[in-house]
């Protein structure tokens, strides 16, 4: 089952899977680095309000996390004075690595809160993080599961609207093109991207 229904399921954190032990310095400096520095700019396009997003950071085997937050949430940003929602939430992540394989992704949750607190999904996307030194501006297309007449229905009146159940179908693009959805919106974001000892390990991008 890749949906669910639910009446009000809050924003959370996404997890992060496969949390590995601390490197010691020599294996750090025999690993290439990146660091990936920015923020989520804002959410444009979006019918909904009181928008905040949920992000998380996805990444191969061969990858570690040095420093910074692997997943993190944005204040709820209301939209009233212009056509986006700004958020301005800073990401700060060090990585190594060994191999190119399974490059690091950022998986995004977008909610709504309505006027009475409710708070339902407002769309899903992801990035890959660029694989490019120097500083990148992103659109990160953002969509939504589209229900039924009645649950499109409930959704507006009641709150509830349908969820994605497994969060790894968000950046799977073979199985997202089975999963019938609508276009709400993008997310912008300002990334910096450091590449270190790239060349001296030979790990080739």
């Amino acid at each position: 089952m890749l949906f669910k229904f639910n009446r009000l399921h809050p924003p959370y954190p996404l997890t992060t899977k496969g949390q590995k032990r601390a490197l010691s310095r020599p294996e750090i400096y025999s690993m290439a680095e990146l660091h990936v520095i920015g923020e989520i700019l804002d959410a444009v396009g979006f019918a909904e309000d009181g928008l905040s997003c949920v992000w998380a950071l996805k990444y191969g085997g061969g990858w570690r996390v040095l420093e910074g937050s692997m997943s993190g949430q944005t204040q709820i940003a209301f939209s009233s004075a212009s056509i986006n929602a700004t958020f301005a939430h800073p990401i700060d992540i060090h990585l190594c690595t060994k191999s190119i394989q399974g490059w690091p992704k950022l998986q995004f949750h977008v909610w709504s809160s309505d006027s009475v607190g409710r708070m339902r999904i407002a769309g899903y996307g992801f990035c890959h993080v660029p694989t490019f030194p120097g500083e990148h501006m992103i659109e990160c297309a953002m969509w939504r599961p589209l229900g039924s007449a009645e649950q499109e229905l409930r959704r507006w009146v009641l709150g509830s609207g349908i969820q994605v159940v497994d969060t790894d179908v968000i950046s799977a693009p073979f199985d997202r093109c089975r999963l019938n959805t609508v276009s709400v919106g993008k997310l912008r974001l300002r990334l910096a991207i450091i590449l270190r000892h790239f060349d001296k390990f030979d790990v080739e991008y």
